[in-house]
Order: C-alpha cells, then structure tokens, then sequence
C-alpha cells in the first residue's frame, strides 16, 4: 500500500519494451475507489509526459504520491458491540507507460506498457525510512501491541485486508471469559474492493462487566499476532477517547485518563456608534464579530514506554477526533512538542497534550 503523505517515486526506463529509445514518454494515472476489476476504465486522472533530448538509455523517476493524497478523505468509524467495520480508507491507482520512439512522428506512440496496481493511503514513512515504503507488519495498521482503554469507552483496531482476505479474529476477555467472539464481516468481503482493504475491529469495552483484559488474536499462525487491551476502571475522572489517522493512514484510538482542564478564547471587534444616549440604555460602543474557541488540556495517565511511538504519531496526525460515545467531535492538536519519556529517567511516565476544538463556539459558517 502507497504511503500517499511521503514520495512513491516511479522508475521509467527511456528504453521501451521494443528496445528503442523513445523520444519521450507519457505517465497515466487512473484513480478509483471501488473493485480492481473497475481497472478497464478508460479515465486518466494524472498525466505526465516526459521529454529525452539526449537520447538517455537510462531510467526517470516522478514521484507519483504528491497528486495520489487528494483523492482519499478519511472518515472514523462508528460501531456497536464488537464487529467489523470497512475502513473506506484506501483507493486504486493504475499506473502505465505510453512511449514515443518515432524520430520523424512524434506523436505516434507505442501499445501503453508496465502497467502496475497499488492501493493507496494518507499514510506516510519517516525521514529515515527512505522512499517507496508499502509493508505492514503483520497485517496491523498500527504500532504497539498492548493498550490500556476504559472500560465505558471503546477500541479501534485496523486491520490490512491487502487480498481482502480476513483471518479468523477472536477477542476474548479474561480471566472469567465474559466476552468469546469472532466476529466476521458484514456482509462478507468481496474481490479486492478497495474500501474493505483495511477493516476496523471496534470493541466496545462496556460489553465486559468485571474482566481485566482482552485479547485479541489474528489468524491461526503460533504465534499470531496478539493485541491485549488492558482495562482500567477510572472513579475520579472522566476517560476521553481520542481517534486519529495514523502513519498508515488510517484511524486509531487512544485513552486518556486523567485531568481534563478546559479554556474559551474570545476574539472581538468594536465600532462607536451614535444612535442614542447611553442614560437610556444604548452601546456607544458595540462589540461584532465576536468569535470564540474552546480548547482543553488532558493527562493521559500512566503508560508504558512501549506508548512514546503511539503518542508520537498523535502529535503526527493531520485529524484528531474525540468519540463521546455517539459522535465524532473534530479536534486539533496545539502542543507543537513532546518530550519523550522513559522509564530510566522518568520512572512513571505521563503525557499531557493540548487541544482545541476544530470550530467556533458560535456557528458561523
């Protein structure tokens, strides 16, 4: 999968398949979002054409990704009980080679060539990961394989379905079994769609009244890949579940505990007016475009080490979203900083981040 949000560059021979040297080549793009099998479609969405002057025998690279972001809008999920959800988080892109090698006919071409399918995302890699970064370890669309989540609040796992074919998941709770699921999609997955390429496993927590963990295993493999959530019970404050798109362009969640401090910033503007005596009640000076935004910090409670690398693509993130338990609240992230914490240094460690709420508090719009 395409990591939309670093380059994907695409490596062109100037020697076409019918060994000459072309005068110039063209670079076609079809984007969509729905089957593989809609790749007969004749649209070309981006297009480049390429010139060779010097009669280069060797290879041009365009990196394909920085048109590849527009085209995909992520959405978080909404879910009940613990189920599959289609992630609608990934498109098609097929890319194929027109080459020119007629000195004396420039414009005619050869049979389009090299063509190659990929999914795509609003992923991205690191700096020092290099280019052209497509794998998933494990199939999980995530980082981290242990999270402490609330036990009135919910978990989001994403899952990568590259062939769209799903391993058995279970998710049981422990130690007294209270939840033995395995949940399936609905309906059943089709032939490499592309909005089922990554599906969501929501758990909602509250369905485990007195277990301690959950565990949820993908595939039969020994041993599979394991995510445990571990469940607090938090009497003094009022847990906040925090969903953004990660580096693999797709939605996580993330618990925070602890403190939750709130604030209302007001912007105004005055103009004098004249209409009427102020003994009588009047504004000699009023207030308009009076425009205000809330915003709040909050703690997240002790975490382990293991957590830096999840807060780290938090702060990363391009949307941030707070689930209350019915709708999806839009947010921004105002800390411009983490220290990173350890557990040779700091011991315990705690993260506090700031946010704001991504709109006026009155609609204006």
């Amino acid at each position: 999968m395409i990591r939309a949000l670093s380059p994907y560059n695409y490596t062109t021979s100037f020697r076409s398949p019918s060994g000459l040297i072309c005068q110039s080549y063209r670079l076609d793009l079809r984007i969509w979002n729905g089957a593989k099998a809609e790749a007969s479609i004749t649209e070309v969405n981006e297009s480049w054409t390429k010139l060779n002057p010097t009669g280069s025998d060797g290879n041009d690279i365009i990196n394909i990704a920085r048109v590849l972001a527009d085209y995909v809008e992520v959405t978080p999920p909404t879910g009940t009980g613990i189920q599959l959800i289609n992630g609608n988080a990934q498109w098609w892109v097929k890319a194929e080679v027109v080459y020119f090698t007629d000195p004396n006919n420039p414009t005619t071409s050869e049979p389009p060539q090299d063509y190659t399918f990929n999914l795509f995302g609003r992923g991205y890699s690191y700096g020092n990961e290099g280019q052209n970064i497509t794998t998933v370890t494990d199939n999980l669309s995530l980082d981290g394989r242990e999270f402490k989540v609330n036990r009135n609040g919910i978990f989001i796992l994403p899952y990568y379905t590259p062939d769209n074919t799903l391993e058995a998941i279970t998710v049981n709770s422990f130690p007294a079994g209270e939840v033995s699921q395995t949940p399936v999609p609905s309906p059943a997955l089709s032939q490499r769609q592309s909005n089922e390429s990554t599906q969501y496993l929501w758990v909602d927590v509250s369905t485990v009244a007195t277990d301690k963990t959950i565990e949820i295993v993908l595939g039969a493999t020994d041993p599979a890949p394991t995510v445990t959530l571990l469940i607090e019970d938090e009497y003094k404050h009022v847990p906040m579940d925090i969903l953004f798109i990660n580096k693999y362009g797709v939605c996580q969640t993330l618990t925070f505990f602890k403190e939750f401090e709130s604030e209302l910033k007001v912007t105004r503007e005055k103009y004098e007016t004249s209409n009427n005596q102020p003994s009588a009640g009047y504004h000699q000076f009023r207030n308009i475009n009076v425009q205000g935004q809330e915003s709040f910090k909050i703690q997240s409670g002790w975490v382990d080490e293991s957590m830096n690398e999840t807060f780290k693509q938090l702060l990363l993130s391009e949307q941030v979203w707070h689930y209350n338990g019915a709708s999806h609240i839009p947010l921004n992230i105002s800390s411009s900083s983490l220290n990173y914490k350890t557990q040779k240094r700091d011991r315990l460690i705690q993260y506090e981040i700031d946010f704001e709420y991504s709109f006026n508090v009155i609609n204006n719009i």
